[in-house]
């Protein structure tokens, strides 16, 4: 290419680079502050993010938040707090200047006042959202109250959404309550477990649903309010199979709004990284894992050693030899290595599942590499140097310890059937 041609070409990049509408290339800021309108107070510790991004902020000690980076155009704003609620709405963000939103946080819902940064009219206040999902008080729940066993029973009699379910092998007495989507994938998996939704009895999350089910004292409740799983920001938050709140008088006024702690906002709402063993009642079977994550692996060790064999031998100087070339003898020893950890992997997944939850191949597999490739170096160290207590220890990684890693991941992470 001779320079006068590339000259050219540069003065041709240079002003398709001018070229571009400097709003084009510029991004706007979201910020503002976020009050009570009752109290006037500042709220701290809101969580605000910009749907369908990575763009998140949380308010400080004044009630300050600011969202960087946002390209022009109208983002769906969400606004989450442990004692408000989730809500969401539409923010328009333009060329002319940085948005100022101030949001006025209640728990019947959210109200923005933008506050543009040129003077212009003030853009009137949306409508608060709608109450999440049903809340069942004051007359409807002491009509209730008067016919109820349990807060088990009062629930199924107030929140239609919600139907109890007969659960093969449930202890006498024991109640499972699902939201009705919930319940049909329960049928469809085959009836076993309870999908409970995420039970809160005056803000503390219950590990186990039908102790409080079984409370007795229905004088003392205040109010229920039941949100499905497909309501708006339950997803988003960490319950994927709802949420029930009862409150009591003891525990004193409340809003009467969601009042849940959200995930990720304060430490009464920390994320779920591994299963949550409520959502399963059978609870981990540790004996029956174990077995097919052994039985596996064994049947992955002949079969890799099998595979090895035919490339890779001991000599007569006790010395490791091949028969292969390079790129054969490493793709036999990798055979020889994912053969063991797949069968370790499937076995767990196989042998431990229950009527509601299954094991996840990849932790499996994760799990049993731990312990296959020590295994293998231990055991491989011992040629040509005699020392036996190395290749105890590997067939002890490879026998004992890749079955018992596969059961412990096994064990931290499933799903729940479908």
């Amino acid at each position: 290419m001779s320079t006068s041609l590339k000259i050219t070409l540069l003065a041709l990049l240079l002003l398709s680079a001018l070229s571009v509408p400097a709003a084009a290339q510029r991004n706007m800021t979201i910020s503002g502050r976020v009050l009570d309108p009752e109290t006037g107070l500042p709220v701290i510790g809101a969580e605000l993010l910009l749907e369908n991004t990575a763009t998140t902020a949380r308010t400080d000690a004044q009630g300050r938040y600011e969202l960087g980076a946002v390209p022009f155009g109208e983002w769906t704003l969400w606004v989450r707090h442990q004692d408000y609620g989730a809500f969401s709405h539409i923010v328009r963000v333009s060329a002319e200047g940085a948005a100022i939103v101030d949001l006025l946080l209640t728990p019947e819902g959210l109200v923005l006042q933008p506050r543009p940064a040129a003077p212009q009219p003030q853009a009137p206040s949306l409508p608060p959202a709608p109450r999440l999902g049903t809340l069942v008080e004051g007359p409807q729940l002491l009509a209730a109250v008067r016919s109820a066993r349990n807060i088990g029973d009062l629930i199924r009699r107030t929140v239609p959404a919600v139907s109890p379910r007969a659960v093969e092998g449930f202890p006498a007495g024991a109640l499972c309550l699902e939201f009705r989507d919930q319940n049909t994938a329960s049928l469809r998996s085959g009836g076993y477990g309870c999908s409970h939704p995420t039970v809160y009895l005056d803000g503390e999350p219950a590990v186990e649903p039908n102790v409080v089910y079984g409370v007795a004292d229905l004088e003392g409740i205040a109010r229920i309010q039941a949100i499905g799983p497909d309501e708006p920001g339950v997803q988003l938050s960490g319950f994927p199979t709802g949420v029930i709140i009862v409150e009591t008088l003891a525990a004193g006024p409340r809003p009467p709004g969601l009042s849940l702690p959200m995930a990720g906002i304060g430490p009464p709402a920390r994320r779920q990284h591994t299963f949550d063993w409520t959502q399963d009642p059978s609870g981990h079977p540790v004996g029956k894992t174990a077995a097919g994550a052994f039985v596996g692996n064994v049947l992955g060790l002949a079969a890799g050693l099998a595979v090895a064999r035919q490339c890779i031998f001991v000599d007569e100087h006790d010395d490791i030899d091949t028969t292969c070339s390079n790129g054969g003898t490493t793709g036999v020893s990798l055979v020889a290595f994912a053969l063991p950890v797949m069968g370790s992997a499937l076995g767990a997944h196989l042998g431990g599942r229950t009527g509601a939850s299954t094991g996840r191949i990849l932790p499996g597999i994760v799990g049993a590499s731990l312990a296959v490739l020590p295994g293998y170096i231990f055991s491989l160290s011992t040629v040509g140097d005699g020392v036996r207590e190395m290749n105890v220890v590997g067939q002890a990684f490879l026998l004992v310890g890749t079955p018992v890693l596969t059961t412990l991941a096994d064990r931290l992470y499933r799903r729940l059937r479908n």
